[in-house]
Order: C-alpha cells, then sequence, then structure tokens
C-alpha cells in the first residue's frame, strides 16, 4: 500500500476518476462561473435548503411552487444533482469496504471477496447476481483537487484564497521592519516552518496551501460516538458525523 501511494499518478489504476473528471481536474475551465437562469438559481436553491432532508422533500416542495407558479420550471432532483455536478466539476468517488468498517477494498485488497481482518464477505448474497456483485457496504471521496479548482470559479472565492499570500506578504514586511520580530502571532502563517517555507521558495506566489488535522470525540461517557472534529481551510473548524444512539 505504501509503493501504491508513493508512486501514484493520475489515470492509473486505482484512481477510479473517469475520463471526463481526470480532463477536468488536469485542464479546469478558467472563466467565471455565471449562473443567470432563474428557474436554475431557484433550483439549486431549494436543493441546498434541503440537503438535509429527504429526497422526497425536495420533490414534495417542487410540486408545491410548480403548483402556484410555474413560470420559472425547476429541475428534478436528479437533474439539478447533475447540473451542480457539472457546474462544479466535483464527483465522488466510491470504493468497497468491509461492512465492519475494517479495511477498504482498494490497492492491494481490490480484488478480495473477503476482508482480510474479521473475513466478513465483500458482497450481499442474497442481493448479489451471477453478472452483477453488490456490495454489503460503501464510502466515498470526493478528491480534494477538485474542491480546489472550484473555488477560483468566483471573484469572492478567489479573493478568499490570496488571503494567504496577502498575508505572507505583511508579515515578511513586518519581520523586515522589525529586526525579525512579529509583534503578535496571530495567524498560522506567523509561524517559523511556514515562513521559511515561503522565503527559500518551497512555496510560491500562487500556491495554495491544504492543511488537516482530524482527532475523534467522544460525546458520551458510556456509548461510542463517530463524530469526528477536523481542521482545514487554513484555520476554520468544523464537526462531521452524528453520535450513534
Amino acid at each position: 500500500m505504501i509503493r501504491i501511494i508513493r508512486n501514484a499518478t493520475i489515470g492509473d489504476t486505482y484512481d477510479k476518476l473517469d475520463a471526463e473528471h481526470r480532463k477536468r481536474l488536469l485542464d479546469p475551465p478558467e472563466e467565471p462561473l455565471v449562473l443567470d437562469d432563474p428557474g436554475l438559481q431557484l433550483s439549486i436553491s431549494l436543493y441546498l435548503d434541503t440537503q438535509n432532508a429527504s429526497q422526497e422533500t425536495y420533490t414534495a416542495v417542487r410540486k408545491t411552487i410548480l403548483r402556484h407558479n410555474n413560470d420559472n420550471p425547476i429541475l428534478t432532483f436528479d437533474q439539478v444533482k447533475r447540473c451542480m455536478t457539472d457546474l462544479s466539476g466535483i464527483v465522488s468517488i466510491t470504493h468497497d469496504m468491509c461492512i465492519n468498517s475494517c479495511q477498504a477494498f482498494t490497492g492491494p485488497w481490490a480484488a478480495h471477496d473477503h476482508c482480510s481482518y474479521c473475513g466478513e464477505v465483500r458482497y450481499d448474497p442474497i442481493l448479489s447476481k451471477p453478472n452483477k456483485n453488490v456490495p454489503r457496504q460503501q464510502f466515498h471521496t470526493i478528491p480534494i483537487g477538485l474542491q480546489l479548482q472550484a473555488l477560483w470559479r468566483t471573484s469572492q472565492g478567489a479573493q478568499d484564497i490570496r488571503y494567504r499570500e496577502r498575508r505572507t506578504v505583511e508579515i515578511l514586511a513586518e519581520l523586515e521592519g522589525n529586526d525579525g520580530a512579529i509583534g503578535v502571532y496571530d495567524d498560522i502563517f506567523c509561524g517559523r516552518e511556514y515562513l521559511d517555507a515561503a522565503i527559500d521558495g518551497r512555496i510560491k506566489s500562487g500556491d495554495m496551501v491544504l492543511m488537516l488535522s482530524i482527532d475523534g470525540a467522544q460525546l458520551y461517557r458510556n456509548k461510542k460516538s463517530d463524530t469526528w472534529v477536523y481542521v482545514r481551510d487554513l484555520g476554520s473548524i468544523s464537526i462531521t458525523g452524528q453520535a450513534l444512539k
């Protein structure tokens, strides 16, 4: 597995990106994303507002809106999902995994039919057919490259990404004018390791720097929890997951 990760390249056996999104990853669109169609705007707003609800909720609200005002056509649930994928370029890569979450069936285990740790079978013996195997459990990976590329498609997103570069220039100017000292350490860009990388050219103008830190949280004394806290986007804190009942 270490060797596979070390030698990973776009388009190898394990990346599982389709040809269209592989091409987009290598040659992303550079023009600003413009959403000027009222029906599309309404469809996307409805989808985002009901993302924590069921698909049936989206469909019911859509029918209600169309019943009272059909001036702007609203996309179906499947149509708006496909449209958002096309607009953002962000897709999910799916891998099979052990029903007990012991391992993923990828890399050196891609062709295995049983978990190497607990021995559980990979495919559902009831739902699977001779010409179609149905995995018992899967997990999704959203490639970070596609997410970062999407941030550049709006003026605000591009300005936000440039914050690192602007702040670095300010800090370096302060160091130069204050005998190498920083008055207030108020940002991760004040750190010596980061500044050394910026000064010696390992981090260049226009580069994006991605930082990730993750850890689990035990919410209840006597119950397991699948809530994970992670730090992303150079300092913003997010929480994902839900406590198990």
